[in-house]
């Protein structure tokens, strides 16, 4: 017979593994303590794990669900014995995502690269029977934000063993198949991913460790880039975000207004540079003498600042005075070819969405400086009044803010005007995150390239004219062409400085 008791994980906190409860007061027995570790972010990207058990012939026989959002859970530890006299062989599956992120359990159906986002199973099977009555769980793990382990592990005789096994990122989205044809786990037919994206490898025999060999937990490792410490040569004005996990699109259904935001996802991000501050009008003017060859130029707006129809534009043909405003009223075309002048590039989605939501954070935000209600102290929003809606901030002008007014919009790393300002150009096409674009590009560094023949991007962030602020995560979209006078941009780096300024 195969059983399972619990130990303690490394912040002491027991556990319960179904109906049999950890205890201390356990006679030894042959066993198997399996110790299982993560290197994405907790609770970020992982806050449960889910624990199922295979006979060696492939008989579902226990399950376990685990609320483990607080680091110090892992390594989570538990331990698979038989009380016969014989070595069995036990099936043991891991799977680690974001708690509440499931689906409806209607047989197996692994995810499939190239495949359908939600492929239907072949089959109701396979099912968990107890004591003759189907105890099968009503939902499994959404496979596209989970990292899917399964492991094949031998129950040594007269002895116990210990083993370790890491839930890498780089599998995530990647299901373990029982067969190729069939839900019946089967030795050499079964697969499984390891450590290497979009790969399954067959599964064999679990090796056993050292249980002498204690390491560190490998929780928020992946992709591991940090930030090092600003030099004197750093450009002040642009600001490191640290390489690492981040979760892309939400379930707030306003969010997707004009381009779906689901599914949420998680990937992987190498380290980059953004820009602290919107671009400003000098900053646009200074590259312009120093040989930038714009491809259009910004509208510009020889008087002062109106409501009028290019009155809206901060650009002038000569200084105005509005040299430290951010640059509205450039067509995307001129916005990205500003950017690779300074030798970097306008960010790409999942870039501007974790600096703006993730970066500096143990958890998901609503808005760059945190979950606090927008004010119009904080931000400039909520200025524009369309008769219908009318604006939340009504006192200010109606024309493009001074840098003043976003001196409190802030993130943890001190990127300024995210939340209000000037909504930005980002470099994706405008796609819903369902397009295969999203669901069969990489993990690591995700991006929906445009073609020359697309017309419309997506741009990210509220803006000073926009009645009420609205999350982070929401996606616009406008025609690559427009100058609208709401829309400016900021740019991101490879490298720390480089580059003409």
């Amino acid at each position: 017979m195969l059983v399972w008791r619990c130990f303690a994980v490394a912040s002491l906190v027991p556990l319960v593994l179904g109906s049999f409860a950890c205890t201390k007061d356990l006679p030894p027995l042959p066993e198997v303590v399996l110790s299982v570790d993560t290197d994405l972010p907790v609770p970020l990207a992982v806050s449960s794990l889910r624990v199922d058990l295979y006979d060696e012939h492939g008989t579902w026989f226990q399950t376990a669900e685990f609320a483990r959002p607080d680091p110090r859970d892992w390594p989570v530890s538990f331990g698979v014995y038989a009380d016969g006299s014989t070595t069995k062989s036990v099936w043991v599956r891991l799977r680690a995502y974001p708690t509440g992120q499931t689906r409806d359990y209607r047989g197996e159906a692994p995810h499939v690269w190239g495949g359908p986002m939600d492929p239907t199973p072949r089959s109701n099977a396979p099912r968990l029977v107890s004591g003759g009555v189907d105890v099968t769980p009503a939902s499994a793990p959404w496979p596209l934000v989970t990292v899917d382990r399964l492991l094949y592990v031998e129950l040594p005789v007269d002895a116990k063993k210990h083993a370790r096994v890491t839930l890498h990122g780089a599998c995530l989205g990647t299901s373990a198949r029982f067969s190729s044809d069939a839900p019946v786990l089967t030795l050499g037919a079964a697969t499984t991913c390891i450590d290497t994206e979009k790969a399954l490898a067959p599964v064999t025999l679990l090796p056993f460790a050292d249980d002498a060999d204690v390491t560190p937990s490998a929780v928020g490792s992946w992709p591991n880039e940090p930030c090092a410490a600003p030099t004197a040569s750093s450009d002040v004005d642009r600001i490191c975000v640290a390489g690492g996990a981040t979760v892309i699109g939400t379930a707030d259904l306003l969010s997707g207004i004009e381009v779906a935001a689901l599914p949420v996802r998680t990937f992987g991000l190498h380290r980059f540079w953004m820009d602290r501050f919107e671009v400003t009008v000098a900053r646009y003017r200074a590259a312009r003498a120093k040989g930038f060859a714009q491809p259009a130029a910004p509208t510009a707006n020889d008087g002062p600042l109106s409501t009028s129809a290019t009155g809206l534009c901060t650009w002038s043909t000569t200084p105005k005075g509005r040299e430290d405003y951010a640059l509205n009223c450039v067509p995307w075309n001129a916005a990205r070819a500003f950017c690779k002048y300074l030798g970097g590039d306008l960010p790409t989605e999942a870039q501007w969405e974790h600096a703006a939501t993730v970066a500096g954070r143990a958890e998901k935000t609503r808005y760059p400086w945190g979950n606090d209600d927008p004010t119009c102290a904080r931000a400039a929003f909520g200025r524009g009044d369309d008769k219908a809606t009318h604006g939340k901030c009504l006192q200010f002008p109606q024309t493009p803010p001074p840098p003043k007014d976003s001196q409190n919009d802030l993130s943890p790393l001190g990127l300024n005007a995210l939340g209000g300002g000037l909504s930005e150009w980002v470099i994706d096409k405008a796609v819903p995150y369902s397009d295969p674009c999203w669901l069969e590009g990489p993990i690591v560094d995700p991006r929906c390239e445009p073609a020359a023949s697309d017309k419309s991007s997506i741009i990210r962030g509220a803006n000073y004219i926009l009645p009420q602020m609205v999350a982070s995560t929401t996606r616009f979209v406008d025609d690559r062409t427009s100058g609208s006078y709401p829309l400016g941009l900021r740019c991101v780096y490879a490298t720390d400085g480089g580059g003409a300024q």
